[in-house]
């Protein structure tokens, strides 16, 4: 059960993501675009934007001129291929460590993007929102898993523990000793002595 909730959410966010690139990103006064951008848009720009400038002109250049602007944008342009690596990776399921470390890394990428709306007096849309909360849902994916199997392990201790105090049988006198001292009564403890005095119907 706690599996299949994993899985769930983990295909869940994944078809969000992928609706996401289909979605207006930004908008604002910074937007000089006929239409407002799709994500698809956004992340093609990121990507390719710093090897087409260096292309042209020289990494010393690229980090010369709006040096903050510049890195904002190569780093944005990499968290869409971390992410794909990731889960690629939580698919195979051999690495979880390093899965594990790459989600931190895609967390601590993502406020260069913010950068990049602040520098250029654009805001989020839709597109951008979903496009965060799809990729938490697929890379915690795995915390919702153990959470779950947790609670259900947790839930399952309770109900054997609750099933242990209980005497299936007539309750003799040591026997009812035991159940209030939440110690499990044993079967065989009920006919120990032939002269018991039992207890019930």
């Amino acid at each position: 059960m706690a599996k299949r909730y994993g899985r769930t959410a983990f295909w869940l966010g994944f078809l969000v993501y992928a609706v996401s690139f289909f979605l207006s990103f930004v908008g604002g006064p910074g937007d000089y675009t006929p239409k407002p951008p799709f994500g698809a848009d956004c992340a093609f720009d990121w990507f390719f934007f710093p090897w087409i400038y260096v292309h042209w002109h020289s990494m010393a250049s690229f980090l010369a001129d709006a040096p903050i602007e510049n890195v904002s944008i190569a780093i944005s342009g990499w968290i869409n291929p971390v992410f794909f690596l990731v889960v690629i990776l939580q698919v195979i399921g051999k690495t979880p460590r390093l899965s594990k470390v790459l989600r931190y890394v895609i967390l601590l990428m993502l406020p260069f993007s913010w950068v990049l709306f602040l520098d250029q007096h654009v805001y989020p849309r839709e597109g951008y929102f979903l496009w965060i909360g799809a990729m938490l849902l697929v890379l915690f994916s795995t915390e919702l898993e153990n959470r779950q199997f947790q609670m259900e392990s947790v839930s399952r201790q309770k109900s054997v523990h609750k099933s242990l105090c209980f005497c299936p049988v007539r309750l003799c006198n040591s026997c009812v000793a035991y159940s209030e001292k939440s110690i499990p009564c044993v079967r065989e403890r009920c006919y120990a002595s032939p002269s018991s005095d039992y207890r019930g119907g």
